[in-house]
């Protein structure tokens, strides 16, 4: 009992040691002002705004944003990640501002991504080590450029998940258990619901960590084997409700503005001599060598990393294996930076969906900050407990002093397309950046300016989305909107003549359905699906054909087969989930009252 209340102190205290480590991180978020220069620190905002626009009108979960490409919408949380958003708009129903909401989520990131890192790597080197590889993993430059130059929200928090799902793996593998394959599938779809795109780059990172970790563990391999998939499988299963459909309905949006112009990974690879350069600026990636912005890994994290290499030589290191295969991975993810992985990008699946090169970096210091931990505990092994105390400390004092002069964000009074966040805030931001716009591929143009967007920009309290453009002026065709939701609106008409059409300010995407009662608005006449709907050129808007006469038309964005079954396959793997853990603690509360029994009897018997 001494020695387990002894362990948990030393885990406890370099715990709290290592938040007091990170103060230093969170602190320039906590100076007064916004940074609205860095490169995504508006959609951060605007993502949130709109999130909270569509909660206040019973939307539990938006997949549509109603507001963006002014005023037409799009469907952007059925195809990227909520999770971080998401965590804004608790703090913002907290009663944070929009800004400090932002701020508050990377806040979060912070810590949870160094107590994650740490949790991971205490089961490889132990508690001191572990603590030198999480302030690595915050103190790494790319981290501090998400967080401060690029705002990159979902990356930042998806840095929490990354080493939470190796963790899961290494322990459902060391120790199978249903609860261990319940903690791999929660992380794994935290991860895939914060950010599918950085899951596709750590999913093969984690499979692999796993086929090296039952290679060198042969004895109940099957038994390893299948917990560790079962926690695969639960973690697809829990977040089904999001990639189902986000892979099965993203060809129904324009791809070209996910991948293609500025977009393109061929402008966006690192030069090797930016790997090492301490230079450090604001803006976005160009092509070329002359970004202003940072791909360095860190010196400091180079050298303490190459100490960690160093005690791979030793074949007796009880952290050789995870070692090794983290620098595969660290050298790997360092070359799909560099143009002379452009052949890879081009032929292997998957590779070219991370969108710039650079974005590899996050694997990088995952991995290093793995083999920095490796290095500080081969310094202190079987030395004396006042090396073994002093050693992460000044390996973790040596990393931030390294990217102290990185901590800092430029607060600046925002621009009239900046903000303060609101609608016609967000309507200048979309055209004075071209932000925020996104089609569908029923769209043949991207708007630049809409009328619906003159009027939000002018603060006018917009509650239709018909286009009154395309009503007739000789009366043949009256209009009268009776209620307004971001994914829904109920709309009065009479049709006095044949053939007559009703055009909404929404782009046409899958879940849009028309149903047209009988003017009372109670008995249905007709439900039109999206694939039986019209659509009004050249931005692909939803259009109702009417029928003659008086009549109730309602238009709803609705759950189609992909989300439903993605709903029901994530119900299915929590319950299965929940049974497989309450199973286990049964199991495990049999095992300990047959414990106590046989120490009862023997205690008898003496």
């Amino acid at each position: 009992m001494w020695w387990w209340l002894r362990h948990r102190k030393a885990t406890w205290g370099y715990g709290v040691l290592l938040v007091v480590a990170c103060v230093p991180a969170i602190l320039p978020f906590l100076t007064p002002g916004y940074f609205w220069n860095a490169n995504d620190a508006r959609h951060d905002v605007y993502f949130i705004f709109e999130y909270v626009r569509a909660l206040r009108d019973g939307d539990w979960y938006p997949r549509w944003l109603p507001d963006m490409t002014f005023g037409l919408g799009y469907p952007l949380f059925n195809i990227y990640a909520p999770f971080a958003v998401q965590v804004g708009v608790g703090l913002y129903l907290l009663g944070w501002s929009f800004t400090q909401a932002v701020e508050g989520v990377f806040i979060l990131s912070v810590f949870f991504s160094a107590l994650a890192m740490y949790g991971f790597l205490r089961g490889v080197v132990g508690e001191g080590a572990a603590f030198t590889g999480a302030v690595a993993y915050v103190y790494a430059p790319y981290h501090l450029l998400d967080l401060y130059q690029r705002a990159a929200m979902a990356e930042s928090v998806a840095l929490v998940w990354m080493p939470l799902v190796l963790w899961g793996v290494r322990a459902c593998v060391e120790r199978p258990s249903a609860i261990r394959a319940a903690g791999l599938g929660l992380a794994y779809a935290g991860l895939m619901v914060t950010s599918n795109l950085v899951a596709v780059l750590v999913t093969p990172v984690a499979l692999g960590y796993g086929v090296v970790l039952l290679l060198n563990r042969r004895r109940r391999m099957w038994q390893r084997l299948l917990t560790a998939g079962l926690g695969a499988a639960m973690g697809m299963g829990l977040s089904a409700w999001f990639w189902l459909p986000a892979l099965l309905e993203f060809r129904y949006v324009n791809q070209t503005q996910w991948y293609g112009g500025y977009y393109d990974y061929r402008q966006h690879f690192v030069y090797f001599f930016q790997l090492f350069s301490p230079h450090w600026g604001s803006g976005i990636s160009v092509p070329g060598p002359d970004d202003v912005i940072s791909y360095q890994v860190g010196l400091v994290p180079y050298f303490l990393a190459l100490a960690g290499g160093s005690a791979l030589l030793r074949r007796g290191s009880r952290w050789r294996v995870t070692g090794i295969y983290m620098s595969g991975v660290a050298l790997t993810a360092l070359f799909l930076t560099t143009a002379a992985s452009a052949e890879v990008w081009a032929t292997v699946p998957g590779v070219a969906f991370a969108q710039f090169p650079w974005r590899y970096l996050m694997v990088v210091i995952l991995a290093v900050a793995t083999l920095v931990a490796i290095g500080v505990a081969d310094v202190t092994n079987g030395q004396g407990r006042w090396l073994h105390r002093v050693a992460p400390l000044v390996g973790a004092v040596l990393l931030i002093l390294g990217s102290a002069s990185y901590l800092h964000v430029e607060v600046v009074t925002p621009l009239p397309e900046q903000g303060p966040p609101g609608l016609p805030a967000l309507m200048r931001f979309q055209a004075s950046e071209d932000e925020m716009t996104g089609v569908t591929v029923f769209a043949k143009a991207v708007p630049r300016w809409t009328g619906l967007a003159e009027l939000l920009a002018r603060g006018q309290d917009v509650r239709t989305r018909v286009d009154y453009t395309y009503v007739p002026e000789d009366g043949s065709l009256i209009v009268k909107t009776l209620r307004y939701r971001s994914s829904e609106e109920v709309v009065w008409v009479e049709a006095k003549r044949p053939g007559l059409r009703l055009v909404f300010n929404l782009q046409m995407y899958p879940g849009w359905t028309a149903y047209i009662y009988d003017e009372t608005g109670t008995q249905l006449r007709q439900v039109l699906p999206w694939t039986a709907l019209e659509i009004t050129d050249p931005y692909g808007q939803v259009t109702v054909p009417l029928p003659e006469g008086r009549s109730v038309v309602v238009v709803r964005f609705e759950d189609t087969p992909p989300r439903r079954a993605g709903r029901y396959i994530a119900y299915v793997s929590l319950a299965a989930l929940v049974l497989s853990v309450l199973l286990e603690g049964v199991r495990r509360g049999r095992r300990s009252l047959r414990g106590r029994d046989r120490s009862s009897v023997r205690e008898w018997g003496t």
